[in-house]
């Protein structure tokens, strides 16, 4: 059985992780690569997304990833949509964008829909019913994560910030008038899975404490005015075993609520939350990255994420497979080495995140 994944390539800055997310899937899949093309959407596509219905066959499955639903009129661009036989998978990663949604005609067209954030089960399970898929926020922790205690950034700043800290200057004098060592805006990197990897490896791999906001408080024209959710900042922050630092996205929290995963902020006070890092950094435990990489392990690594798409669709596919016993050797070995005097055992995940037997396998 063929598998094809469809994403958009050329977005820039912020979707790197979730290029190589579909770059991971599409060899885990055994599958094809196809981009989708960047024009503008325009009403006759909407409208044939509508009308047409392409033959269903469950000898291929194409998978459809977009950033937010106003991208799905894209597919009316993609001749395989209407003329190849398939199963048919929408994957928003957006999906707290359901005002932008299309009209029900147009999923209709899709077997399967996959959506982010897990507040809108019961929205998405209401208009879908069993088609809807929750698969949360993830990184790719077993290849790209680490676990180290040599942390030689006490705060490191990525991406968007409310205005207090948006200034890497003014942000870091404040650091070094308590003694920390600040780290700015990393370098963008054309290319998604170096960019991807520097991050993880030479930023947040390196840091003790990763500053991000929830982006009620650091809004901006691309985020929900109401509501909240995590990005890949906190997820490959905590792959990395860095601890995220800020005012969190509360509503959208369970995925990343062990224990030492986040410093939170009770405002946007420059000064005030410098010092409130000055303090952690201070009682900072060197073990703490290694409980981070474990629990990211454990709920966040991309494999599991796959592994549910893979048994929604019926499919096995043996690269999938392998790197899942990898994962799950991976997590084993840290579960043994925190039994040792030097720390207590990990806290297991909670049930309703506890990754299912079948996957484990």
């Amino acid at each position: 059985m063929s598998t094809n994944f469809y994403f958009r390539r050329d977005l820039g800055f912020g979707w790197h992780t979730v290029v190589q997310m579909v770059d991971l899937a599409t060899r885990l899949f055994d599958g094809e690569f196809h981009s989708l093309p960047s024009c503008r959407p325009n009403l006759l596509k909407k409208l044939r997304l509508m009308a047409l219905r392409a033959p269903r066959h469950d000898s291929a499955v194409s998978v459809f990833v977009v950033r937010h639903p106003g991208e799905i009129a894209l597919l009316g661009y993609v001749p395989e949509f209407f003329s190849k036989p398939q199963r048919r998978v929408l994957w928003i990663i957006e999906s707290h964008q359901t005002t932008w949604l299309p009209h029900k005609r147009t999923l209709d067209q899709f077997d399967t829909v996959v959506f982010t954030q897990r507040y809108d089960t019961p929205f998405y399970e209401n208009l879908l019913g069993k088609r809807a898929l929750w698969l949360g926020s993830g990184s790719d922790v077993l290849a790209l994560g680490s676990a180290g205690s040599d942390r030689p950034i006490d705060v490191q700043r990525v991406g968007r910030q409310p205005a207090e800290w948006d200034d890497d200057e003014r942000t870091r004098v404040a650091c070094e008038s308590r003694a920390l060592r600040f780290c700015g805006r990393p370098p963008f990197i054309q290319e998604p899975e170096q960019q991807q990897r520097t991050l993880l490896e030479n930023h947040y791999g390196r840091a003790k404490y990763c500053v991000a906001h929830s982006n009620l408080v650091s809004p901006a024209v691309n985020t929900h005015p109401t509501k909240e959710y995590i990005t890949a900042r906190w997820t490959d922050a905590l792959a990395a075993g860095s601890t995220v630092a800020g005012v969190p996205p509360w509503s959208d929290i369970d995925l990343i609520d062990w224990p030492g995963a986040l410093l939170p902020f009770d405002r946007i006070d420059l000064e005030h939350n410098v010092e409130a890092l000055a303090e952690a950094v201070a009682a900072w435990d060197p073990t703490q990255p290694l409980r981070n990489h474990l629990h990211a392990l454990q709920r966040l690594d991309w494999r599991w994420r796959l592994a549910q798409l893979a048994e929604h669709l019926d499919l096995d596919p043996a690269p999938l497979r392998l790197e899942l016993a990898q994962l799950t050797d991976r997590i084993a070995a840290l579960e043994a080495s925190l039994q040792a005097p030097a720390g207590p055992r990990a806290r297991k995940p909670d049930a309703a995140l506890a990754i299912p037997a079948a996957q484990m396998a």
